[in-house]
């Protein structure tokens, strides 16, 4: 359906398993170690080039990422808490293989990117101020190698390993129980961030330093409902001018979560995101009011 230039798809597979414990090493220090192993499988990847159809190599990609973290309850409902760890992050069908056309400024297929493995450290504390309210503040570094990001290198825009990235920040999160079926939650998350390619760093523009999300939650019986309000600030480099191609403008989001829960087992979930259809430009324009309907089962 519609322009051969424009048509491109594939299929990923991907496997994981994970394995964690925890340790009580007295009654006010406690130890996690995790375990995690994921398997990447991309296959029957192809887009059109001019009405000729490409082909593209079956990959695969494992890894193994460990966790530990360490907590100290130094009081009652106080929870002071450090932790490491490593991700294993695939590239998604759309970054490599979507195909935008022929000009110069169109996106272009690259089925050579490889997963994003990163590097976390997080130091932080949780707390709750009474039976209904409670907060925690997280200071977090994340190095990540093969950075996967949309560049134009010899002249073809497309995503690319980006050699390495660097992210910083702090994160606040406040909770508070209304009565025993409605609560409501705020996060606020100050990033930035820097990106390595070819032995030069700059300034990581994909980032948004601000980020914000509210909402309520109400749950009754099987049934839990969500209206989340989200907020993101404009990524836009120093000669950006807002509304250009290559930028991104800031936007809200209002997304509604409708779940059910037959058993221990078995969850539907019910969502539309973008409630109220926003109209805003990230990297190209962004979806409208979209529908998902899903089911998952847990062993």
């Amino acid at each position: 359906v519609g322009d051969p230039t424009m048509q491109s798809g594939g299929a990923i597979i991907s496997t994981a398993l994970f394995l964690q414990d925890e340790i009580a090493l007295d009654p006010r220090w406690r130890l996690q170690l995790g375990m995690r192993y994921d398997k990447f499988d991309k296959k029957d990847g192809y887009s059109y080039v001019g009405n000729v159809r490409k082909s593209y190599d079956e990959r695969r990609f494992s890894a193994w990422s460990p966790k530990v973290a360490l907590s100290y309850e130094p009081q009652k409902d106080m929870l002071v808490f450090a932790s490491f760890g490593k991700s294993f992050n695939p590239p998604s069908i759309y970054k490599l293989y979507r195909r935008a056309g022929d000009k110069m400024s169109s996106v272009q297929a690259n089925p050579m990117l490889t997963p994003e493995t990163s590097t976390t450290y997080e130091l932080g504390i949780k707390q709750k101020v009474d039976k209904k309210t409670s907060y925690s503040v997280t200071l977090f570094r994340v190095a990540t190698k093969d950075k996967i990001a949309l560049a134009t290198i010899d002249g073809v825009r497309a995503y690319y390993n980006m050699n390495s990235s660097m992210a910083k920040g702090v994160e606040l999160e406040v909770k508070h129980r209304l009565n025993r079926d409605w609560r409501t939650y705020l996060n606020y998350t100050f990033e930035s961030g820097e990106l390595t390619s070819g032995g030069t760093t700059e300034r990581n523009w994909d980032i948004p330093k601000h980020m914000l999300s509210f909402g309520v939650d109400y749950t009754r019986g099987n049934f839990n409902g969500v209206l989340d309000a989200q907020y993101v600030g404009a990524r836009q480099s120093v000669d950006s001018i807002s509304g250009e191609y290559g930028s991104e403008d800031s936007f809200f989001l209002t997304n509604l979560y409708l779940n059910y829960k037959f058993d221990e087992n078995l969850k539907l979930q019910f969502a539309v995101r973008n409630l109220f259809n926003r109209h805003f430009y990230a990297s190209e324009a962004a979806s409208e009011r979209t529908y998902t309907l899903g089911a998952s089962y847990s062993f």
